[in-house]
């Protein structure tokens, strides 16, 4: 897997929900590597702080099974950095929700 972070004067800013978890954790290490920067969310505030020391990011404390909360996350990362590189609206796809199926999937609101 190879990871570009694109040229630009300012290097770009990525958002990165679940940043406390391995997987998470791992892209952050190396995104920061490649000079971009950050805003982290995650729950565990422990390995969060850590991870944003680490890293020399920005974070929130967050559950991304809130929407308001995603909501308010990406609203603060742009307030941080000024701009949010990516694609802004997949975020809302991805974690708005209009109400939970029986399963306890999540059902994703339409544009």
């Amino acid at each position: 897997m190879s990871l570009q972070v694109e040229s630009s004067t300012e290097s770009p800013v990525y958002a990165v929900v679940g940043a406390t978890g391995g997987i998470g954790a791992a892209l952050c290490r190396r995104l920061a590597a490649r000079g971009a920067r950050l805003f982290l969310g995650g729950r565990d505030e422990a390995k969060l702080s850590a991870l944003t020391a680490a890293t020399n990011a920005a974070a929130q404390n967050l559950d991304a099974t809130e929407a308001h909360e995603v909501d308010a996350f990406i609203a603060q990362a742009v307030t941080t950095y000024g701009q949010l590189d990516g694609d802004r609206e997949g975020w809302r796809r991805c974690f708005h929700q209009k109400h939970k199926s029986g399963n306890g999937e999540a059902e994703p609101v339409e544009n």
